[in-house]
This record gives C-alpha cells, sequence and structure tokens, in this order.
C-alpha cells in the first residue's frame, strides 16, 4: 500500500472540507470513547484497590454503635485488628466551605497505609487532644499551615452547648491515590471528640476490621451481624471490596452505560464515514476505470479506497482517543495518581477505528470491482 501514498494523499484532499470535517467528527467520537474508557478503568481501579481483608462494620439502622462491641469483635477467630470511627462534620468561616472529619484513633494508619503521615505528624497527632492532620487541599485552598487554629462550626454541638470547635493543625499530608497537593481526607483524635461532644459517648458511627484471610469476609461478617442481631444497635458488616462494588451499583449499571453509547458512537462513525467513502468513489469511478484500463488490478483500487480510509480514521481515532483519556486522568475526582494510563482501552479503540475504516471502504471497493469497466468509462 505504501507505493499508492501519493494517490491516496491527493484522494484524500481532493474534497478538503468534506476531508476536515470527516476528520473532526471521527476525533469527537473517539474522544468520547477515550473518555468513557478511561472512567471504566477508574472504576475499576476503585474496586480493585478495596482491600477484601478489611471489613467496615456500620450501623444497620443509623444507631450508634458501643465501643464495648470492639472487644467483642476482636474476640471472633480470624479478627486481627479492630479501629473506631466517628464523624465530626461542620464547615469553616462559610457554609460553602463544608469539611468532615474522620475521628480515629492510631491504629487507623495501619488500615489506611496510602495516608502519606509521617511518623513526627503521628506523634503530634497523639500529643495534641485537638490535633487534626488535614489533606493538601485543603490545606492549599484555606492557606492552612502546621500550628494554626482552626474554628470548626458543626452541628454537632459540644458538652459545654458551644458549636465551635477550635481545632489544631499538626500535619499536613499527601495520599498516593491522590495527585499531589490534592488529598482532601482529614482526620482528629476520637478520644477529644469523644469526650467533648454532648452526644451519646462511648459510641461510633462504624468500625474497621481486619481479618486474617480474604476468604473468610463472608463468615465473618455474618457472625458479626449475628452477634449484635437482637440488640439495640444491630449492625451490617461487608468487605471493604463489596462496599465499593455496592458504591458503584449504585450509579447505575455502568457497564451498559458505557457499552451502549461507545455502540452507538460506532455506528454513528462507521455510517458518517462510509457515506464519505461512498461518495469520494462515486465521484471518482470513471478515474478509477481508467486506472484499470492502464493496467492497475482491483485489489490496487480497494488497497488505495482502504488507505483513504484508514488515513482519515487512524490519527484522528489516536489523537481522540488520548486527548478523551487525559481529560480524566487530569481530573484528581475520577483518577487517583497511582493508577496506570488504561491502555487496553486504548488499544480497543485502535483496532475499532481500523475496523471502521475498514468497513466503510469495503463497500465502496465492492462497488467498484463489479462494475464493467466499459460503463465505468463511459460514466
Amino acid at each position: 500500500m505504501t507505493k499508492f501514498l501519493p494517490l491516496i494523499w491527493v484522494g484524500i484532499w481532493r474534497k478538503p472540507t468534506r476531508t476536515v470535517l470527516t476528520a473532526l467528527a471521527v476525533l469527537a467520537g473517539f474522544t468520547l470513547l477515550g473518555t468513557l474508557g478511561a472512567v471504566d478503568a477508574g472504576f475499576r481501579h476503585a474496586r480493585d484497590r478495596s482491600p477484601l481483608d478489611v471489613l467496615q462494620v456500620d450501623a444497620r439502622f443509623g444507631t450508634p454503635l458501643p465501643l464495648a462491641y470492639l472487644e467483642q469483635i476482636a474476640a471472633i477467630p480470624g479478627v486481627t485488628a479492630m479501629v473506631p470511627r466517628a464523624f465530626l462534620g461542620g464547615f469553616y468561616q462559610q457554609p460553602r466551605n463544608p469539611i468532615f472529619f474522620v475521628a480515629t484513633d492510631e491504629r487507623f494508619f495501619s488500615f489506611r497505609p496510602e495516608l502519606l503521615v509521617s511518623d513526627a505528624q503521628k506523634r503530634r497527632l497523639a500529643e495534641t487532644p485537638n490535633g487534626v492532620l488535614v489533606g493538601t487541599s485543603h490545606a492549599n485552598k484555606y492557606g492552612w499551615k502546621t500550628g494554626d487554629q482552626i474554628p470548626l462550626q458543626s452541628p454537632t454541638l459540644q458538652k459545654n452547648g458551644d458549636k465551635t470547635w477550635m481545632l489544631e493543625i499538626v500535619g499536613v499530608f499527601d495520599t498516593t491515590f491522590d495527585p499531589p497537593g490534592t488529598a482532601r481526607f482529614t482526620m482528629m483524635n476520637y478520644s477529644y471528640f469523644d469526650e467533648n461532644r454532648s452526644g451519646p459517648r462511648g459510641t461510633a458511627n462504624g468500625f474497621m476490621a481486619r481479618i486474617s484471610n480474604p476468604d473468610d469476609a463472608v463468615r465473618i461478617s455474618g457472625e458479626i451481624d449475628a452477634l449484635f442481631a437482637n440488640s439495640g444497635a444491630p449492625t451490617r458488616t461487608m468487605s471493604e471490596r463489596t462496599s465499593t462494588e455496592n458504591n458503584l451499583q449504585g450509579l447505575g449499571n455502568i457497564n451498559v452505560l458505557i457499552n451502549g453509547v461507545a455502540a452507538a458512537v460506532l455506528f454513528m462513525l462507521l455510517f458518517l464515514t462510509g457515506n464519505t467513502m461512498s461518495q469520494s468513489a462515486q465521484e471518482r469511478m470513471s478515474e478509477f476505470a481508467t486506472m484499470k484500463a492502464m493496467g492497475f488490478e482491483g485489489r490496487d483500487i480497494t488497497a488505495i479506497l482502504i488507505g483513504e480510509s484508514l488515513m482519515q480514521c487512524l490519527p484522528a481515532a489516536i489523537i481522540g482517543l488520548l486527548v478523551g483519556v487525559k481529560l480524566v486522568v487530569l481530573s484528581p475526582q475520577n483518577f487517583p495518581r497511582d493508577i496506570n494510563p488504561p491502555w487496553l482501552a486504548i488499544t480497543v479503540g485502535v483496532l475499532a477505528a481500523v475496523i471502521v475504516a475498514l468497513v466503510s471502504s469495503s463497500l465502496p471497493a465492492w462497488r467498484l470491482e463489479r462494475r464493467p469497466l466499459t460503463e465505468a468509462l463511459r460514466d
């Protein structure tokens, strides 16, 4: 096909406006496909990075869970570690600046190794009762630094009735999941929160449990829930992987949506490029007939048409796929920084572009092959 490149190039630019518009349509279509592929890869990564050996023990009906549950759950065979979780929500300065702190203790760091918190920061948090650790996103947004005192306006009242919680920043950190400077995670000391709140003390919103064998997740989850089934605060337990999958399913059937949109885009592009190639071939019917009369074979004409279709589709498709993936990867809300580019989606997209090019040029080539030479010359 390389020997026909001059002819292919001339044929493509026979109608520059049509060529440019077709390439832009292919570019837009494959940008959408690249975006869908990247989003799908992001969802898969979010699911796969959720551990199977960590269970989330939450309140089934929203009732706070007593801390006494910790020892009872820890006694279940297969449970190796436990940590409580509570939440303090509020806003900084204005209601449009909401912040939520996870109230927990030092055991939490073993459950979340992705938090890039230094030993010195952990030590300062333990030594400062009202100390908090904040992610770089909040620190950059509000100009916070270590040592700053921040007033958090919260609907959770303190035991003295005050709704303003004075918290001291003891460290700013990143995570391995987020691009640098975009970590939004925050945490505080559970003991300080529990001692100073006006609500029921000695309770938590939930617990995290580590188990020795991920294969026992279903069994241990069932034992935990059965243990408190008849209590005043029943639990609902599942692995973090299952919890993530349930959250993603709450958005709808993502795979069906992505596949449906991708199929519609490919059908539209196939129709568009096929129509473009048919018009081009019909306009040049006599030229192709003259070429055949000069000694070009039918497969040569077919190769020229396929080459024209590939040169219109493939470059625009590759650029569109890369742009679509880049748009999603650069969004910190969708992609963590530890994910690799979705090469599978890009590869499938390139193959789809090749198929679209081959199919769209096959019908004009078949028509040219079947048309008698004398009739084509007369036209």
